[in-house]
């Protein structure tokens, strides 16, 4: 099989300390969660700073959940700046602002 890169780009807000990630792979079957392949953890981030991670996977189907310790994101007067964006092979599927 041959494995697709997956490209996670992101800028956190103010309070980059309050963002993380996690990947899971999941059952195509069931549709659950099945193994992290890879995470980021809150208090790893700097306010606004950008992080771009490379991961080659093999053909299936993936989670990616992107968390606020506090609730609000990428929000509000903690500055807007915050963005997100998922490639994979160059080709951009998902790009934001805004999350909760």
């Amino acid at each position: 099989t041959t494995e697709s890169r997956l490209t996670i780009d992101l800028q956190t807000d103010e309070h980059g300390h309050e963002t993380s990630w996690t990947l899971y792979s999941v059952d195509v079957e069931t549709d659950t969660q099945t193994t992290r392949v890879s995470s980021l953890e809150e208090n790893t981030y700097a306010p606004y700073e950008q992080d771009s991670v490379e991961l080659f996977l093999p053909p299936g189907k993936y989670r990616f959940t992107l968390r606020d310790t506090y609730g609000d994101g990428f929000c509000c007067s903690n500055g807007s700046e915050g963005w997100y964006a998922i490639s994979v092979d160059d080709r951009e599927l998902i790009r934001g602002g805004y999350y909760r």
